[in-house]
């Protein structure tokens, strides 16, 4: 498959590239050029937050799946999936963010006692922002992508606000 990567050079980027290639994937990075890209990747150089910008070139390329690393709000998932209408018909959100409420509370950033393991995806999310405030604005100076507040939000939001994109959406916590 021909694959697209949104971000790819930070955390977790070189380790799901390597093992896309080594399955056998054609793998293009969509990055800001801050980072090389690994060998034997194609690049294009964007910002996450205008990915309209690259609409044509997404196009042209014509990618058979996306995996979005740097989506951060229910606002980035819209334009994600608005880009990539008509484009492809496979989107991921990747992230080592965590989401679930059990997280929260073993970290006593979320109330009430400890939640049943394994966690699923049918597990309760946070109801409290995983950052405070002061810690995301700290880390904007090395991260100028996070949002300035770390919005949750789910599959289903994205997804059913585009009925007419048949877009298989996948969000891997």
């Amino acid at each position: 498959m021909k694959m697209l990567l949104i971000g790819g050079t930070g955390f977790i980027g070189p380790h799901v590239v390597r093992q896309l290639q080594a399955n056998g994937h054609e793998v293009t990075i969509f990055h800001r050029g801050n980072q090389p890209a690994p060998d034997s990747v194609g690049e294009i150089i964007g910002d996450r937050n205008h990915l309209r910008d690259s609409r044509e070139t997404f196009a042209r390329e014509k990618f058979d799946a996306v995996i979005d690393f740097v989506l951060s709000s229910e606002r980035q998932a819209k334009d994600l999936m608005q880009t990539l209408r008509g484009i492809t018909q496979r989107v991921v959100a990747l992230s080592s963010m965590d989401v679930y409420r059990a997280w929260g509370v073993f970290y006593r950033l979320e109330p009430g006692g400890l939640q049943e393991l394994p966690l699923t995806e049918d597990s309760e999310l946070r109801t409290q922002a995983p950052y405070p405030p002061e810690v995301i604005k700290s880390r904007r100076q090395v991260i100028p992508w996070m949002m300035t507040s770390m919005t949750r939000f789910q599959s289903r939001a994205s997804s059913s606000a585009m009925p007419s994109f048949r877009a298989l959406f996948c969000v891997c916590r």
